[in-house]
């Protein structure tokens, strides 16, 4: 009987979702393939094609596209390259991934640190806690725009239904995300769908020191150096996502735990979250309270969710005598760094947010800007949004890269590439012709790789009508073509007419003037009758 390719490889996950492959399988697939092979060109994809069909009998596969997509990978790159890739593409592949029995194995005992009030004692161990596999889970969409353009962007991209295995229409696949601040059940195979589910695989346990009410599934970049700190914002200020158990946000996670892969996920879309305890993005999680050093650290150890609270602020106010928050935003980076009773990672973050009031402050005094001000003041231009949304649909197919169905989008959106540089026109920018040049130039960014590959059939098919084109435009100028020829005829008559009508009246008006000269038509009389029979 075929076997199945997951089967051979002896692929098993454990009890985190981590996946395991035998490399000695790997290897022999590599090794039999190489005798296959021989010599012959590796570049040309019809003769690999051709030897993996090949392969697939001399190992007793399943012959299908699924044992033909995993043997291209396992054959491809360096042994390593084959083995992440196998793993990369099992996780995604959530059919199988249901089939991949979990390893009985006990994994390593879970740890967590048992905060001291004294640096220097030693942590205490606690008990290996069991991981709670989440059966239902709460997707929590925060809107912060309310801008068309990112209604637009969560019914045509975010909400999309991926087609995995159906050709049907990109309009078919469209869902209309309900915005009631209500919950709703969410489209399983829908793009926001497929992402959450391929985060959580891939970060397996999760594990909290604190217990947590909800869970921010992607988190900012924030970065503290000797210059500066900054952060990146992977959804630009516009959307943010929370896992929760229940819509009012309350009841607090199991730690540790892990999602299953077929647990039932369920999404709410809200522009303003209903606990902001742990939100990160609101008013007061993002700028802790400057009053005094006190509320300061407190703040920052609620953004952070992580209980030290009393340790930090012992060891800056008692051991280094630092009493307010004036004190802590005078130091300069060599007086941070001498500072010893601290942690290294706690420093770096008690740093940043001063790092941050400083700039804020800053900003302020030069942009004259409100502190209450929101996104929805904030003058986004529509080549502005539109270029950050879409960034933020690369982010999801870069996370989403190895599932099938998502849809390839260029590095630069055209709109935004043609509308940038019409808006610099508006505000009153001089292009010098340069413009046009510009826009030329990002062009090709606007442009995916799959766009530009043209297929036989579709060559061929724009081949007949090309060739249908120009037999219906051939037809068209003969007819054109008889019908100037009657016209020409017809004018050609016409003017032969009009030049023997124009003969007869010159030869008639010569007679007239003759006779007028006459003697017997000098009378007034005779010239009236002469006048009356010309006219």
């Amino acid at each position: 009987m075929p076997a199945l390719i997951w089967k051979y490889l002896s692929i098993t996950k454990d009890s985190y979702g981590i996946v395991n492959l035998d490399k000695q399988c790997l290897q022999t697939i590599r090794d039999k393939f190489d005798e296959i092979y021989e010599d012959r060109d590796r570049d040309d994809d019809d003769l690999k094609d051709e030897y993996i069909v090949k392969l697939i009998g001399e190992l007793g596969l399943v012959n299908d596209q699924t044992s033909s997509d995993y043997l291209n990978i396992c054959v491809s790159g360096s042994i390593e390259y084959a083995e992440q890739g196998i793993k990369n593409r099992i996780r995604a592949d959530r059919e199988i991934i249901k089939l991949i029995p979990t390893d009985q194995v006990q994994p390593d005992p879970i740890i967590h640190p048992q905060i001291s009030p004294n640096p220097t004692e030693p942590r205490k161990q606690v008990a290996e806690q069991e991981v709670t596999p989440l059966d239902k889970i709460i997707c929590i969409v925060h809107q912060k725009s309310t801008k068309i353009e990112v209604d637009d962007f969560l019914r045509d991209f975010l909400f999309r239904q991926v087609n995995q295995k159906s050709n049907t229409s990109p309009d078919a696949n469209i869902i209309q995300p309900i915005c009631d601040g209500t919950i709703h059940s969410l489209s399983q195979g829908s793009l926001l769908d497929l992402f959450i589910r391929q985060l959580m695989i891939d970060r397996g346990t999760v594990t909290f020191l604190n217990s947590q009410t909800k869970y921010r599934l992607v988190e900012p970049i924030s970065l503290t150096d000797e210059f500066e700190s900054w952060t990146f914002d992977h959804f630009h200020g516009l959307l943010d996502f929370w896992l929760a158990i229940d819509s009012n946000i309350e009841t607090n996670f199991p730690s540790p735990w892990t999602l299953n892969p077929d647990a039932h996920i369920d999404y709410i879309i809200v522009t303003q979250l209903t606990n902001a305890d742990n939100d990160s993005s609101g008013k007061h999680s993002e700028r802790p309270s400057t009053k005094s050093l006190e509320n300061f650290i407190r703040d920052i150890c609620r953004i952070q969710a992580n209980g030290m609270f009393n340790t930090w602020y012992k060891a800056l106010c008692t051991e280094e005598n630092i009493a307010t928050y004036a004190h802590l935003t005078n130091l300069n980076q060599k007086e941070w760094d001498r500072i010893g009773r601290l942690p290294m990672n706690a420093l770096k973050t008690i740093k940043f947010y001063v790092d941050q009031e400083k700039q804020m402050v800053e900003e302020r005094k030069t942009k004259k800007l409100s502190e209450d001000k929101t996104i929805e003041n904030k003058p986004y231009s529509k080549a502005e949004i539109r270029a950050n949304l879409h960034m933020i649909k690369l982010y999801f197919n870069r996370q989403l890269e190895d599932t099938d169905g998502i849809e390839i989008v260029p590095r630069l959106e055209a709109y935004c590439v043609d509308t940038a540089f019409q808006e610099m026109r508006e505000e009153g920018y001089e292009d010098d012709g340069l413009f046009d040049e510009m826009k030329l130039f990002f062009q090709p960014l606007t442009v995916t790789e799959k766009e530009l590959i043209i297929n036989k059939n579709t060559l061929s098919t724009l081949y007949q009508e090309q060739v249908a084109e120009g037999m219906a435009l051939k037809a068209e100028i003969e007819k054109l073509k008889q019908r100037f020829t009657e016209k020409d005829k017809k004018i050609k008559k016409l003017s032969n007419e009009i030049e023997q009508i124009i003969i007869k009246r010159d030869a008639a008006f010569i007679k007239y003037q003759s006779d007028l000269d006459k003697e017997e038509n000098e009378s007034l009389s005779k010239q009236l009758e002469l006048n009356n029979i010309w006219e």
